[in-house]
């Protein structure tokens, strides 16, 4: 208030036309908050995680790399935020953003679980010169398919826990989700989790 406004004699005023503005304003790229905003509506993220890769260059720029590369945003944001941003120096491993999508393919494809796409993810993080399906196949976490095999797992379940099978006809089917987990148990994790659901009720309402 003391100073008050008034012109600066050496400064001429400057217009622009509506034209002029919206060239400009075409080349300012996408500012964080807008991203985020983006996030949420487009790719349908959770407000923490857009704030979370909206962030920084170096987030957003991996981010849109896999989604661009296919797969659904939600579950790569999750991935990537929670087992590549785990660790403090992800950027010094050299993963890359198609590594990460290729991990989400093959867990909606069903060929892995979701703890064996953590595993693929840390491990691309220890030799980036590898692939997802690589590492797959190295570390045998493909999860089984085969439906001769899952019938025999769970027959050996059922036998084993006979007292267990016996609450759950008895209408206790709290009991199913302990037959799965000893399942997954004796398969070390392969077995497709559905196909087990599938073969457990299958055998329970024999």
């Amino acid at each position: 208030m003391d100073y008050r406004y008034f012109p600066e004699p050496d400064l001429p005023p400057v217009t622009f036309t509506d034209k002029e503005i919206e060239a400009i304003l075409a080349g300012v790229p996408e500012l964080p908050l807008a991203k985020k905003y983006r996030y949420i509506k487009d790719l349908k993220l959770t407000e923490p995680e857009a704030l979370k890769i909206a962030e920084s260059p170096e987030l957003y720029d991996f981010f849109e790399t896999m989604v661009e590369q296919g797969g659904e945003a939600r579950k790569l944001a999750g991935l990537f935020l929670s087992v590549v941003l785990a660790r403090t120096d992800w950027q010094e491993t050299g993963i890359k953003p198609n590594q990460v999508s290729e991990t989400l393919a093959l867990q909606t494809a069903g060929k892995i679980s979701a703890s064996a796409a953590k595993d693929i993810l840390i491990a691309l993080m220890e030799n980036s010169d590898q692939t997802a399906m690589d590492v797959m196949e190295n570390k045998g976490l493909e999860q089984k398919s085969d439906t001769g095999e899952i019938d025999a797992w769970v027959d050996q379940v059922m036998k084993d826990n006979p007292d267990v099978v016996a609450d759950i006809k008895a209408g206790k089917d709290k009991g199913v989700q302990f037959l799965m987990g000893q399942v997954m148990k004796i398969s070390r994790g392969s077995a497709n989790p559905p196909l087990v659901v599938q073969a457990l009720n299958k055998k329970l309402k024999a």
